[in-house]
Formats: C-alpha cells, structure tokens, sequence
C-alpha cells in the first residue's frame, strides 16, 4: 500500500494524459492546461484556476488530475 498525498490549495496541477472525458466536463480545458489549486471542497472537488480563465475557478475531479512535476515549486511530500 502507498500513501499518497492528497491536493491542497497552491498546488500546481494538470489534467492527466489519456483522460477521455473529466468528471464534470471540459470546458475550455485541454491536455496540455496548467493550472493552481485555489479551493478544495468538502465533497473532496478541487477548484482549479487557469491562467487564461477569467472569473469562476473549473471544477475537477481529484481523478482527472495530477500534480504537475514541471512546476518549479517544492511540494514537501511525506
């Protein structure tokens, strides 16, 4: 068993390769989408903000999601 760490706000993110379609739909997202983690709801939805969207953050799955590994920021994992 691993324990992985879950998502917190400030977490530089991407939506995972090979997904077909996300949870709660794409919107003006793509495979190749950056984005900060600027909310985590209690249902476990995470608030993704992307560069280019104005307004409303996009709401993810934490399945459709993983950590982006190119961000420069130091995520201190366990």
């Amino acid at each position: 068993m691993v324990r992985v760490r879950p998502f917190r706000v400030g977490d530089k993110v991407k939506i995972k390769e090979g997904l077909i379609t996300p949870r709660w739909g794409w919107g003006m997202e793509t495979h190749a989408s950056r984005g900060e983690i600027v909310g985590v709801d209690a249902n476990g939805k995470l608030r993704i903000k992307f560069q280019w969207r104005e307004g409303r953050p996009w709401i993810g799955d934490p399945a459709d999601v993983e950590l982006d590994e190119s961000s420069t920021r130091n995520t201190g994992l366990w």
